[in-house]
């Protein structure tokens, strides 16, 4: 099944809102609502957080999503 989506929300409980994250590459990039970035090691140290004062215990996020009807 095909399900064409909108997402309206990233949350992360440690970092906050996210308005984006890129998975592209060895290292993934959170951005922030407030415009900060960080780097996240996904190959070497997978989780590893660099240059950024926060280290999360873990990688779970609530995704709000809207189902776009066709």
């Amino acid at each position: 099944m095909n399900v064409n989506c909108k997402i309206l929300s990233i949350y992360h409980p440690e970092l906050g809102y996210l308005e984006d994250i890129d998975t592209t590459g060895l290292e993934y990039c959170l951005t922030l609502t407030d415009g900060r970035k960080l780097k996240v090691e996904a190959e070497e140290e997978p989780g590893k957080v660099y240059s950024f004062p926060i280290q999360p215990k873990a990688w779970d996020f609530q995704v709000l999503i809207e189902k776009i009807e066709k």
